[in-house]
């Protein structure tokens, strides 16, 4: 218990997990408005 002062040693390490579940989110959501869209009869 004596380690609570130190951070973890990559915290970049989520950050860029974080911004690449981010990344595929965004491109899931771009795809299917692209699949979506001529679809739609406007």
């Amino acid at each position: 218990m004596t380690d609570l002062t130190n951070d973890p040693p990559r915290p970049q390490a989520r950050f860029s997990l974080d911004s690449w579940a981010v990344a595929i989110a965004s491109a899931l959501v771009v795809l299917i408005v692209l699949g979506v869209l001529p679809h739609i009869s406007w």
